[in-house]
């Protein structure tokens, strides 16, 4: 381990047994109220439109976040404070992380975040990324080329990071922080914040988490003009669609081992099929959650069927029938069918910009499947994500 990197640990380790030291006695009271009474203010709650999994509470000079169960499982929420170093006394809201702002300097560990750090003008304050290969943005892409960015691998290499000295790191866990090694960071002190973006359920929902990004890099005002944008767009093209008559019948998913795989009627993706006119197969499903279907059953409602968005690795239909030879049949018994997969922006390594830009701005997203569906509505649009067999 080099002097650097030893230097950090004992100042990072140092901080913390000043924050324990001083921390608030037994009983512990909520962090918000401590706040208030110690500015003797109130913090004035940010009214979000769609997003359900953060809140944002601020008053001059403070913000206090609260990032609602941030993985699939996870039973707690979790509180951040931002403010500028020294601006709030170490007595108060024990255990709660504390991000100093202005942020310098980040680490991210998904690329769903790099579209944000785009719109709010703070790419250059990246400094470490989970894993560069699968990056499409492409001022992230100029600052990897040229070493402003480095990769610190995932799990995350904790030795990588202390040598980029991060203001903040911001990360996501899918099941367990443990497995996913976000608790070894935690553990050592490093300032991480969670970003659960990916458990929103409608797409505005999603796209609104450019205000938590904004939040963190003192960038709310840009944030709110850049979602307001989005949401405006997104609205105005769902409109076009609201006179349709007869909505083209869309299938979406693969076969798994004999198992078709297809999203929730209530899922992010079967809203965004709805809000281009189509007419899910599985509309009338309650849930956000995967579906799993027989492949016989699937097999039998093909007739029905429109348009198939498998939304896979296929790069070709050819990849199809290697993975499962039954789907020759299965493509000839589409009526009028189109195939359309998510392989229309996919980089040299595999990296998918449909998970990376597609996700994150629903606006844009929404015209590739409105030129899917009713390609007479937008004449002039060429599809960004999706590509036809």
């Amino acid at each position: 381990m080099n002097t650097q990197i030893r230097y950090y640990i004992i100042v990072t380790k140092f901080y913390l047994l000043l924050l324990c030291l001083s921390a608030a006695p037994a009983v512990a009271k909520d962090c918000l109220v401590e706040i208030e009474e110690l500015l003797n203010v109130k913090l004035q709650k940010h009214s979000m439109r769609y997003a359900t999994r953060f809140k944002i509470f601020k008053a001059k000079g403070v913000r206090l976040i609260e990032v609602k169960t941030p993985w699939q499982g996870s039973k707690r929420s979790y509180q951040y404070i931002l403010t500028k170093n020294g601006y709030l006394s170490l007595k108060i809201c024990r255990g709660v992380q504390r991000i100093f702002r202005p942020v310098k300097a980040v680490v991210s560990m998904s690329t769903t975040h790099l579209p944000f750090l785009d719109l709010l003008g703070v790419t250059n304050r990246l400094r470490g990324f989970s894993n560069t290969k699968f990056v499409n943005n492409k001022n992230v892409l100029k600052f990897i080329a040229s070493g402003a960015i480095k990769e610190v691998g995932y799990p995350p290499n904790p030795e990588i990071i202390y040598t980029l000295m991060p203001d903040l790191i911001i990360a996501y866990a899918s099941e367990s922080p443990a497995l996913e090694g976000v608790d070894r960071l935690l553990k050592l002190g490093l300032p991480v914040v969670y970003n659960a973006e990916y458990l929103e359920k409608t797409p505005l929902a999603r796209a609104e988490w450019i205000v938590f990004m904004g939040a963190l890099f003192n960038k709310e005002e840009v944030a709110q003009k850049a979602f307001e944008g989005i949401e405006k767009r997104y609205l105005s093209l769902k409109k076009l669609t609201e006179k349709v008559k007869l909505p083209p019948t869309v299938l979406i998913g693969k076969n798994y081992n004999g198992i078709w795989h297809a999203p929730g009627g209530k899922s992010d993706l079967a809203t965004l099929v709805a809000d281009a006119g189509g007419a899910y197969l599985w509309r009338e499903d309650n849930s956000r959650n995967l579906k799993k279907i027989n492949f016989e059953a699937v097999f039998s409602l093909i007739p029905k069927v429109s348009v198939w968005l498998p939304q896979s690795t296929w790069r070709s239909f050819k990849d199809a029938l290697l993975e499962d030879s039954r789907y020759n049949n299965f493509k000839k018994l589409l009526i009028d069918g189109t195939i359309y997969n998510i392989n229309g922006n996919i980089n040299n390594h595999g990296g998918n910009d449909f998970y990376e830009t597609g996700l994150m701005r629903p606006d844009l997203l929404l015209k590739d499947l409105i030129k899917i569906l009713h390609p007479d509505l937008l004449p002039s649009h060429k599809l960004r994500w999706y590509k036809k067999f």
